[in-house]
């Protein structure tokens, strides 16, 4: 039907530009083993090559009107079979950075709730500490620790003596040391109260 040579002729680009099914047909059978192997150097793998071939062509009908100025089919079908493919290659990369990204995300949200559920646990173990120590004590502790309030200062509001203050709080220091069972140190403890706190 259609003389073939290295540029298709201008009889088959005018014929598929008008939308001629046997021309078309013409252009798959005649390039679709050249394109296919073509297409092997971007996409090993026989099925993906194949989903690229196919939608190669089905743009070359879609944009068939196209052909009527076109002056070599050989190169018009292989730059739609190259950025077919590149278009293939950049939505399978994102779909692994998606992936890869959900797969973080996932890790993230699954260390931050073990992580809070941690914090919660600690907190309520040093709230149910703190809230178990004589009211004198825990008053003096909050005082000093969280309010930041001096000895001094501390002995002045409630009206006892200095070294009442430093009995409280080193009372409270070691029960708190003593109720954590070894599990937190001070400093620990006290950065966790700030936090809280603040």
């Amino acid at each position: 039907m259609f003389a073939q040579s290295k540029e298709l002729s201008e009889q088959l680009c005018q014929a598929l530009a008008k939308g001629d099914i046997k021309a078309f047909d013409w252009i798959y059978q005649s390039y679709a083993p050249r394109l296919a192997a073509f297409l092997k150097s971007f996409a090993p793998d026989p099925s993906a090559m194949e989903d690229i071939l196919q939608d190669t062509f089905m743009k070359v009908w879609t944009n068939r009107e196209q052909l009527g100025s076109v002056r070599s089919v050989d190169a018009y079908l292989f730059t739609i079979a190259r950025n077919t493919a590149l278009t293939h290659l950049d939505r399978i990369g994102k779909q692994a950075r998606y992936a890869q990204e959900a797969s973080v995300f996932k890790d993230s949200v699954t260390t931050r709730t073990d992580r809070e559920v941690e914090d919660k646990s600690t907190w309520e173990l040093i709230q149910g500490i703190i809230d178990s120590m004589p009211d004198k004590r825990k008053e003096v502790f909050l005082m000093n620790r969280i309010q930041g309030k001096s000895y001094a200062e501390i002995a002045e509001e409630l009206e006892i003596s200095v070294k009442t203050v430093e009995k409280h709080i080193s009372l409270a220091m070691s029960f708190l040391k003593d109720k954590t069972g070894g599990k937190l140190d001070m400093f620990s403890i006290m950065l966790f109260l700030f936090i809280k706190f603040f």
